[in-house]
């Protein structure tokens, strides 16, 4: 392979500011061995760019090994192939430029055939993930197509939930019980019921929060009924859900929205994806084409709504928002006090709790109402 392509590429990975470590890279003096698995422990994100002659470094062999473990072992790495000028299939299988190598490793009386049987594994697993593939083409184009996908697959900026996180987290972790996640190799639909007020949106902002590290592509699109209030709405829908997708904001005028539903289409279909339409309906679910055989295997879909009829023939897993109990609904009143160490009227917090029925909403609005009736309490 080319040493240009790769220094090209460094260079590019320093300016988009990415922090990188290398077999290549390491000072001199140290044990290489350690100083690399550790770097690959620490590490979130693994290129691995496959070339034709790849296979006869034992060296990039050894370091494959260690990184598919590493991936396999923390759900939050993630690993982006670059199949620089070689098949995918030549990777999985070792053939084409990678079969006379390994014929001369499995001849190499000095290597162990353990440690072959671990690079070809290695590779196997390695050549079945989505990745970039360059045959023929711009070089310059292609590295900055592995940076924007890089960039892509960093770790998102965590949502914000609430200043007052009341039973959140129980139920966002029953939440992520019923997105089954361990099932890597199906896609989930999970609907969200509750009525309003009730904290959906809270609840599912904050199981995002926690889950969407370990998925290639996260996307939370708040608030569908007010982008659907425009009358061109089933235009501007599936611009809404592409630029959450992809981070940009401009996009070429688009005709229809079948235009739409084909790039969120080709966007879901080769990764790993953690999409969250907030308050939707099955108009606006069918204006944006989801289906789920559409979503690269171990993706997961939330949709949060109050009707039932919401998710029209689209196969999907429940889940019913609980009301908040009546010793959570104290400890939000509670919070909602400020101070602390404020003397309170136990009756006027009974009565308050009793008027929210459950709901956060509802106990936060009773809360304002009554302090602006008594503001001395």
């Amino acid at each position: 392979m080319g040493e240009t392509f790769i220094s090209h590429l460094r260079s590019a990975l320093i300016r988009g500011s990415f922090t990188i470590s290398d077999h290549t890279m390491l000072p001199v003096g140290q044990d290489m061995c350690l100083e690399l698995l550790k770097a690959i422990e620490e590490s979130e994100i693994y290129v691995l760019v496959f070339s034709p002659d790849y296979a006869s470094s034992t060296r990039c062999l050894d370091e494959l090994v260690d990184i598919m473990v590493s991936f396999h072992k923390f759900d939050e790495r993630k690993v982006l192939p670059v199949f620089y000028k070689v098949e995918p299939s030549d990777v999985r299988s070792q053939k084409g430029p990678f079969m006379e190598p390994f014929q001369a490793h499995h001849t190499n009386n000095n290597l162990d055939p353990e440690r072959v049987h671990k690079w070809r594994q290695a590779l196997k697993d390695a050549g079945q993930l989505s990745g970039l593939p360059l045959h023929n083409g711009d070089e310059a184009k292609f590295i900055l197509q592995i940076v924007e996908e890089l960039e892509k697959m960093q770790r998102p900026q965590e949502l914000h939930v609430t200043e007052h996180p009341v039973g959140i987290g129980s139920r966002a972790e029953e939440l992520i019980s019923t997105l089954r996640l361990n099932q890597k190799d199906r896609v989930l639909v999970v609907a969200v019921f509750g009525i309003s007020g009730i904290g959906k949106t809270t609840i599912v902002k904050e199981a995002f929060n926690r889950i969407a590290p370990s998925f290639d592509l996260s996307c939370f699109l708040a608030d569908i009924r007010y982008i659907c209030q425009v009358p061109n709405w089933k235009v501007e829908l599936p611009k809404a859900l592409i630029s959450c997708l992809t981070g940009e904001n401009k996009f070429s005028i688009m005709s229809n929205h079948n235009e739409g539903i084909t790039k969120i289409r080709r966007l879901v279909s080769r990764l790993k994806v953690l999409l969250v339409l907030d308050d939707d309906n099955f108009q606006q679910l069918e204006s944006l084409g989801i289906f789920p055989k559409w979503f690269y295997e171990g993706s997961r879909v939330i949709v949060t709504t109050r009707d039932k009829r919401a998710l029209g023939n689209i196969p999907y897993a429940s889940y019913h928002t609980k009301l908040l109990n009546r010793r959570e609904s104290l400890n939000l009143f509670t919070r909602l006090m400020f101070v602390k160490d404020d003397p309170v009227n136990t009756k006027f917090i009974e009565e308050i709790v009793g008027r929210a029925g459950g709901l956060p909403l509802g106990t936060m609005a009773n809360y304002t109402g009554d302090i602006k009736r008594n503001p001395t309490r």
